[in-house]
């Protein structure tokens, strides 16, 4: 019999397809992400699937955004918004931001009924 695989989140492809360019060299360290719609053509993803996968590559370490400038892959992974923090495992970051996902629109509801007209 053989085994189901879990299914893989598209944000989790892009995650792993921008790490292996940037282990490949195709983006080296200190080089600008190419553009948003160029990324979203060639991994063939949606927007918010390739920018929750930024999101992730930028907690682990791997890219930074610079606002007004775009994104660059980092020169040294954990350094900057890593340093001084508990590394986790790749996993444990996707976990936690599936909870977000999962917990962040389920606020924005109760903050919405509490909200007065003055919010």
């Amino acid at each position: 019999m053989e085994t189901v695989k879990a299914k893989t989140k598209i944000y989790d492809q892009v995650v792993e397809k921008v790490k292996k360019m940037i282990a490949s060299g195709e983006l080296p360290q200190g080089s600008a992400l190419p553009a948003e719609r160029q990324l979203i053509e060639d991994l063939n993803v949606s927007r918010s699937s390739l920018r929750e996968g930024f999101r992730i590559l930028e907690m682990m370490g791997f890219i930074e955004s610079i606002p007004g400038k775009g994104r660059f892959v980092r020169k040294s992974r954990g350094e900057g918004s890593q340093s001084g923090r508990v590394p986790l495992q790749d996993e444990a970051i996707l976990e936690l931001v599936e909870a977000r996902l999962v917990l962040e629109p389920a606020i924005a509801v109760e903050a919405a009924k509490h909200a007065s007209p003055s919010d």
